[in-house]
């Protein structure tokens, strides 16, 4: 009994010891001077659609490819990825496509090939 009554003391004293250093701080001034580019109105209208459109794209079951439609085709994907695997495969491996640009031969090969890529989007 005396045990037990001795580590209750001890814990009480050792978490009294723990909490005299807490302090409460000044609260921040930058939210106190914040000042909005809305009304008030503006964002309860803009809080109203977005309920009312039912997408929460911070949900769980969001799907966000749900309305999405390619202008490819998977043939064309299929060949696009076919005719530059080789090339791929020297760019992006383990030497991060140093030795094939070095067999490019061109002074600055990697500025002179990546300048000869064809532009997407």
């Amino acid at each position: 009994m005396n045990t037990k009554h001795m580590a209750v003391s001890s814990l009480l004293v050792v978490l009294l010891a723990a909490s005299a250093g807490v302090r409460a701080e000044q609260p921040s001034t930058d939210v106190l001077d914040f000042v909005s580019s809305r009304t008030r109105a503006e964002v309860r209208t803009e809080l109203f659609a977005y309920k009312k459109a039912g997408v929460n794209p911070w949900a769980t079951y969001y799907d966000q490819l749900k309305s999405f439609r390619s202008v490819t085709t998977r043939r064309e994907v299929r060949d696009a990825f076919f005719s530059s695997r080789e090339e791929d495969c020297a760019l992006y491996g383990e030497d991060s496509g140093s030795m094939y640009l070095s067999w490019l031969g061109t002074p600055g090969g990697a500025v002179a090939f990546t300048r000869s890529l064809p532009r997407h989007g």
